[in-house]
């Protein structure tokens, strides 16, 4: 699903009820399938009548050579889990933003650190972030995809590097003015 697809059923979502909600994401998987469904039937008519498109080609080339997909597969994979923890952080931090003053993403290979600002910075309010971070831990994808919460005072965001900020409503979440 791309980031585009969520970002739209993100926004379409808020406010909603939870009931609302799966049933809302239930859809989108649905469309993602059903545009899926469509490139292999077509792929199938396709390679029936001895044309190749670009799906029938990669197949073929996984076949004759496997390794040589390996690489691209698997960036593939990893590209589409940093777009979900990307996601999954956005979804948490807008949900817990009664509490935030901003929120910045950094990857640093396979791991994903989040740096929280906090408006009030308490121990309950902490846990509150620690909770989706324990349930994290529990996945076995987390050893693969760790995610590390830091919970920093606004200004030391203007001396980390290659950072995203995090929007936490329809206006841009504050961002440190930097003197470099």
């Amino acid at each position: 699903m791309s980031n585009s697809n969520l970002s739209t059923q993100e926004q379409d979502l808020r406010g909603s009820s939870k009931e609302q909600q799966v049933q809302g994401i239930l859809m989108a998987f649905q469309g993602v399938l059903k545009e899926m469904s469509g490139t292999i039937d077509d792929s199938i008519t396709l390679h029936d009548l001895g044309v190749h498109n670009e799906l029938t080609k990669s197949i073929e080339e996984s076949i004759d050579n496997p390794l040589k997909n390996f690489n691209s597969v698997n960036d593939s994979v990893r590209s589409t889990i940093a777009d979900w923890k990307e996601n999954a952080i956005s979804f948490l931090s807008k949900a817990k933003r009664k509490y935030i003053k901003s929120v910045a993403l950094k990857h640093e290979g396979s791991a994903s650190h989040v740096f929280f600002v906090l408006k009030s910075d308490t121990e309950e309010i902490r846990d509150e972030f620690y909770e989706f971070s324990r349930t994290y831990e529990k996945n076995s994808i987390s050893q693969d995809f760790p995610v590390v919460f830091h919970f920093i005072d606004f200004d030391l965001l203007e001396v980390l590097d290659d950072i995203k900020y995090i929007n936490l409503d329809e206006q841009q979440a504050p961002q440190p003015v930097s003197s470099k």
